[in-house]
């Protein structure tokens, strides 16, 4: 939000052929965090987010740390009882899949500890511009925020330092994943650290390949 105050219409986000100004981007994400803490999701809690590397992958992770719910970033390439272990493991209260990998999930949803409706879904393509049609049984997520204000939230000045950002899995010793917690003060004193020994200004695009 303070660089959005600082640079409203300079580029955050690039992706294919899409791009996104801060002050956009921001209002996308708050969007989501409406609807979230519609749904009642609370600090605290943890949505499971299983997405490529795109856009909605973006957008999803600022619009949760915005309200303080911890994104699990469950691997893509993860499927079966993997997977299913991955998501019980941090107990989510929904789950926020891209068509890239819903077919992973729709195999064992049955074996997730999930409410059977709390499976949200972005189309495979740019959903700011096109929502798609959801499947049976997955909430169309770009389709509902459509209704949310893009203002910011209040709940915002309640995340601190302390509070969790996301997990990331690691190998476990038994072959499983383990889930390991980024604090929000965690991840701002990696992430500042290396933009401030790179020298990165608002000119700068940094490319990234890796899984975010």
């Amino acid at each position: 939000e303070r660089a959005v105050k600082r640079n409203p219409t300079g580029t955050a986000l690039i992706f294919e052929d899409q791009r996104y100004s801060y002050h956009a981007l921001n209002q996308w994400a708050n969007q989501i965090a409406q609807l979230y803490l519609s749904k009642g999701a609370q600090k605290g809690d943890v949505i499971a987010v299983i997405i490529e590397n795109r856009s909605e992958l973006v957008a999803t992770v600022l619009a949760l740390a915005k309200i303080g719910v911890i994104s699990a970033l469950v691997n893509t390439s993860q499927t079966g009882k993997v997977l299913t272990h991955s998501i019980n493991l941090v107990k989510p209260i929904a789950v926020v899949v891209g068509e890239e990998c819903r077919q992973a999930v729709q195999d064992i949803r049955d074996a997730i500890t999930v409410p059977s409706d709390a499976l949200y879904w972005f189309a495979d393509q740019n959903t700011r511009q096109d929502a798609g049609e959801a499947p049976e049984g997955f909430h169309n997520l770009a389709q509902q925020i459509q209704k949310f204000s893009t203002d910011n939230l209040a709940e915002t000045n309640k995340v601190t330092g302390v509070n969790g950002l996301f997990y990331i899995y690691t190998s476990g010793t038994t072959g499983l994943p383990k889930a390991v917690i980024f604090t929000n003060s965690r991840w701002m004193l990696a992430y500042g650290t290396y933009g401030h020994v790179l020298n990165l200004n608002k000119d700068d695009v940094m490319y990234v390949t890796l899984p975010l």
